[in-house]
């Protein structure tokens, strides 16, 4: 009954739109999924949906959220939507209802704060809701709060108006936070580009054939792709011919997608896909059919750097609603910083800043997924800031290098010291 107004507006014949089959209720106590779509309708505007009762509770917000607890912004609740369509990015096709271009503008959880652990739903009936969320975009605490209807009794199809308030914390901002980033932590892709998407599959494909890229002969699978591993050495260097990445304290992936099916494997060759969950449903969102790419599954801690510790809280889960849960509380990011192979094209034998030109026009996403970028011939310099900013070190790579899929000397690691001062004391007993 929930979705009934929601079915009753759209023909599942003539829509992308899912329809809902999810009858799970939510994975967080006190809280649940949030997610925010960017909705270019007859109005732009932004989708503001949290999860409870089993659906996803959703309001429009005529000029998006923001982090200014100045900004009192209009929310008009609307239907119910089905859990899935939190995944949805896609084209409504003209004469459908909402007809236009929608992108996942930002995802994550949400936790009622006042009183903490409170049912979610019933702070909404009752007409205000104490929220924090933590997504890639939104973040810390809001008020989402029902304005008095002018009519003492409100129409049926009055739709109820509300209004979305930062609160005062660490993530107050005065920035135009939809204006400054306008990409879809899933495809990464603006609601522009969307519209385009179909041309630039076609497009990257003839110029890879341009650049001499041979034709992708092997299958999709770990065994095809075997990985390229990194010589290690002690001093940082600087060189014209060496581009350098930063070294991240992760866990190796090789992504695979053909057609609708995204498979992560680990250096091992293991499937890691259903740990992931986040990094999958982003390399699905991507409007290509066929890639391989190389990469590193990171936690980032609350400074924005990668923890090993954290990560080891998602490395061997194995209970389907935990994995659930922690893609939402402590979620990932892949950060891939090579491309193997796009389409019907092998680009392991171009050079290595061939495949990260081509790589940089495919991924450039806010959320999971996101391009590993690079400095040019400034190793010793690079490698100081790395060490100041308490990271792992830094990798080099030839520029003009094919992949190999082997260990060698086109790749070498430096890791940054990790020394702290300490005390070493003892004692002997009296004489």
């Amino acid at each position: 009954m929930a979705l009934e107004k929601y079915r009753e507006k759209r023909s599942a014949e003539r829509t992308p739109e899912p329809f809902g089959s999810t009858s799970r209720g939510s994975v967080l106590r006190g809280g649940g999924m949030f997610v925010v779509q960017k909705h270019s309708a007859r109005r732009l505007h932004y989708d503001f949906r949290l999860e409870m009762e089993a659906v996803l509770r959703s309001w429009a917000i005529p000029k998006g959220p923001s982090l200014n607890p100045g900004d009192k912004r209009l929310a008009v609740m609307v239907e119910d939507h089905p859990l899935e369509y939190g995944d949805f990015e896609g084209l409504i096709p003209e004469g459908n209802y909402g007809a236009g271009a929608v992108i996942v503008w930002d995802r994550g959880e949400y936790r009622v704060i006042d009183p903490p652990g409170a049912d979610a739903a019933e702070c909404v009936r009752a007409g205000k809701l104490d929220i924090e969320m933590h997504g890639f975009k939104l973040r810390g605490a809001f008020t989402l709060v029902r304005m008095a209807s002018r009519n003492k009794r409100r129409a049926p199809e009055e739709k109820e108006q509300w209004l979305l308030i930062k609160k005062r914390d660490e993530f107050t901002s005065d920035a135009d936070l939809t204006e400054k980033h306008p990409r879809s932590v899933l495809s990464g892709l603006t609601l522009e580009e969307l519209r385009e998407s179909s041309h630039t599959s076609t497009t990257v494909a003839r110029d890879l054939e341009k650049a001499g890229a041979p034709p992708l002969n092997a299958a999709l699978e770990p065994g095809s792709f075997p990985l390229n591993l990194a010589k290690l050495r002690e001093d940082p260097f600087d060189g014209e011919d060496w581009l350098f990445e930063l070294k991240y304290d992760g866990v190796r992936a090789l992504a695979l997608r053909d057609g609708t099916q995204v498979r992560l494997f680990g250096r091992n060759k293991r499937e890691i896909t259903q740990r992931y969950p986040e990094v999958a449903l982003a390399l699905t969102a991507l409007p290509f059919d066929r890639f391989a790419l190389d990469g590193e599954i990171v936690v980032p801690d609350e400074n924005g750097r990668p923890s090993f510790q954290m990560l080891q809280r998602r490395i061997n889960l194995a209970d389907g609603r935990e994995i659930a849960r922690l893609s939402l509380a402590l979620p990932v990011n892949y950060w891939v910083f090579d491309l193997l192979g796009f389409d019907g094209f092998d680009l392991r034998s171009l050079p290595l800043k061939t495949r990260k030109e081509f790589l940089a026009r495919l991924i450039r996403g806010e959320g999971p997924v996101r391009y590993c970028d690079h400095v040019l011939e400034r190793g010793r310099d690079f490698f100081k800031a790395a060490a100041a900013a308490g990271l792992e070190g830094i990798v080099a790579k030839r520029r003009q290098s094919p992949y190999r899929g082997t260990r060698n000397d086109d790749w070498i690691k430096i890791k940054c010291p990790q020394t702290r001062p300490f005390v070493i004391g003892g004692w002997t007993r009296p004489a």
